[in-house]
């Protein structure tokens, strides 16, 4: 037998009303719930009356006492039951006896009538939570919900009706972007329903290796490396590699011991060795079919791209003092801040002197840029710093396999001890890094990052951006091109996560967050 005050808390929680509205009236929902419950109240009222009449004692004690839960004030059930107002208070008398059922015979229709009133106010509850439209108003009908499972636990409508309106304010902070409360509701699902799969399903989750994973962690694990197979494949199969003549800009320069490899798209000119120079023509020739490979489709190819890659300082001095057309302030620039890779022209890549396969890895990463301005962005756009740094950078490492730095303020900072703290060497486990750099980090801000141009960059930018390439390249591929498009076009970063991702920007982090942390393991 519960207390009276236990069955006073129970009704009060039943009834525990919305927030306030401006004008301090019921709100629909509530009005839709208190008519409900008193209907409900006259139901166990009358099933208590027919109780009587059919001598079931017990079961007629029984029903008051739920109906109590309803209908606090009730005199017959107060009556009935012995309670009395002490200060305020109802108590119940303490030589109350359950009474036993005169008649047992008639408990299967007491069952049965017992059934069509909960039946009723199922549905009437249930009309109730339908009608609820704001996180606010279901976090309400949560607290009814549970409250009537608590009273009816061999029911499973109230249990029903619990899950339901979990999901609808996921679903609802979901789409909100309301990432704190979405984690919060998220952890209690997985709680509470730890084996069910349509939540995890509702929840991106996935079973994997015994482990709840998010689906783009399965996915990425898998499609890396397919990803790498396919960069191997395209720099393989870049075609007929042959020697060139030097042209007259090649003597112009005045650097000795030159030599020239080209293929159908890339002369590469240099003083790095034969081989070397090979490699680089394989790998930049390839990197049209990966980027098909990568994206569903194919770069917009300019001509012939040009590179000089250099092994000494007084070469690229050279290059620099006599290369035809070079705008002064940039070679000036070059000989001050010693960038490694640039662009003398509309098609001349320079790079050095740095190592041949550093060489590779960042003028793989420039031409990337170059399909991604073409294919969804347009030579004259401003082309935000994530992209180079997260998207070109990510696609370069997976044909080559290595990444010498990180920039900060448009620099290749490799050198930089304050840039590569924490950062692993050129063959390191850069996710590691990630996961020990941002995991803790308060806030990634999405928005901010995702504008900034590259000159701007942070090395802290640069370790989201490559999270975030992963994330797109190998957790969720068939999305990128739309997300890409959208942002091409100019739509707003929240917009085209929203749309081509089915994430706001808000839980998208959160999402990366996540997705770092089971990757990185």
């Amino acid at each position: 037998m519960r207390t009276a005050s236990c069955l006073l808390l129970a009704c009060l929680i039943a009834l525990a009303p919305l927030p306030p509205t401006a004008a301090d009236e019921p709100t629909q929902v509530e009005a839709m719930h208190a008519k409900a419950v008193a209907a409900h109240a006259e139901r166990l009222a009358e099933l208590a009356a027919w109780c009587q009449k059919k001598g079931l004692y017990a079961v007629r004690d029984e029903v008051f006492e739920r109906l109590l839960r309803y209908d606090p004030e009730h005199k017959k059930a107060r009556k009935r039951l012995k309670y009395k107002k002490v200060d305020g208070a109802w108590v119940q008398d303490t030589r109350y006896k359950r009474p036993k059922n005169f008649k047992p015979a008639n408990l299967p229709a007491y069952e049965e009538r017992q059934r069509e009133v909960d039946a009723a106010y199922a549905e009437a509850l249930t009309a109730v939570f339908d009608a609820c439209t704001s996180v606010e108003q279901l976090a309400w009908a949560a607290n009814i919900a549970a409250s009537w499972a608590g009273a009816r636990p061999e029911d499973p409508a109230p249990k029903a009706a619990v899950r339901r309106i979990a999901t609808r304010r996921y679903q609802m902070l979901f789409a909100a972007g309301r990432a704190k409360e979405l984690a919060e509701v998220a952890e209690s699902l997985r709680t509470t329903y730890p084996l069910d799969v349509e939540i995890r399903a509702l929840l991106g989750e996935v079973e994997h290796e015994g482990a709840w994973l998010l689906e783009e962690s399965v996915t990425a694990k898998a499609r890396r490396a397919l990803l790498q197979a396919a960069a191997k494949k395209a720099a393989a199969g870049a075609g007929e590699l042959r020697a060139a003549e030097l042209d007259k800009t090649d003597y112009m320069l005045g650097v000795t011991g030159l030599e020239a490899i080209e293929s159908k798209h890339i002369r590469a000119v240099g003083t790095i060795g034969t081989e070397a120079l090979r490699t680089y023509v394989a790998a930049l020739e390839g990197a049209g079919p990966f980027f098909e490979q990568a994206f569903g489709i194919a770069p917009t190819r300019r001509k012939t791209t040009v590179s000089y890659l250099l092994s000494k300082q007084e070469e690229m001095d050279a290059l620099l003092d006599r290369f035809p057309g070079l705008d002064p302030k940039l070679a000036e620039q070059q000989k001050q801040h010693g960038l490694h890779v640039f662009w003398a022209d509309g098609r001349t890549l320079c790079a050095g002197p740095i190592p041949p396969e550093a060489q590779r890895e960042l003028c793989l990463g420039v031409l990337f840029m170059v399909f991604l301005y073409d294919t969804w962005f347009g030579e004259d756009s401003a082309m935000p710093g994530w992209l180079d740094e997260g998207i070109a950078r990510h696609l370069s490492w997976l044909m080559t396999g290595t990444r010498f730095g990180i920039a900060v303020g448009g620099r290749y900072g490799a050198k930089d001890p304050t840039v590569t703290r924490n950062v692993p060497d050129a063959h390191g486990d850069w996710l590691k890094a990630a996961n020990a750099r941002l995991g803790k980090l308060p806030s990634w801000d999405l928005r901010l990052r995702m504008g900034k141009g590259i000159d701007a960059y942070t090395a802290q930018d640069s370790m989201i951006a490559y999270v975030l390439a992963v994330y797109l390249l190998e957790g969720r591929p068939k999305a990128v091109p739309a997300f890409l498009e959208r942002l091409g076009q100019g739509e707003d970063v929240g917009l085209a996560s929203t749309k081509a991702l089915g994430l706001p920007l808000p839980i998208l982090e959160q999402r990366l967050r996540r997705f770092l942390a089971e990757i990185s393991k």
